[in-house]
């Protein structure tokens, strides 16, 4: 089973005020560390995507999963979002969960 990820952008379009659109990656199983298994996903975030301002995750598995945090790597440094959630099974609830940047 995989998991989604979503990675929003917190600006919009200047002309518009649409909003851009999402960069989805499903997230695979990786390695325990620790006792807590990890997952990976790679993004292909485009150059002027944006400061990143949440993310949506989708469960596929059959039973809800705790999620400690997500972790986005760049080469210029990483984005950490603190999650310490349970996220719900796409088959009990179809919504997406939605993880906010704490940036002060």
């Amino acid at each position: 089973m995989l998991t989604s990820v979503l990675v929003v952008c917190v600006l919009k379009y200047a002309e518009t005020g649409s909003e851009k659109p999402t960069v989805k990656a499903y997230a695979h199983r990786g390695l325990i560390e620790n006792g807590r298994l990890t997952y990976e996903a790679k993004f292909e975030v485009p150059p002027k995507f944006g400061e990143i301002g949440a993310v949506m995750v989708e469960n596929e598995h059959h039973q809800e999963m705790h999620l400690a945090d997500i972790v986005l790597d760049f080469p210029l440094g990483s984005v950490r979002f603190t999650c310490n959630s349970w996220v719900h099974s796409k088959a009990d609830n179809p919504d997406k969960r939605v993880f906010f940047s704490n940036k002060v």
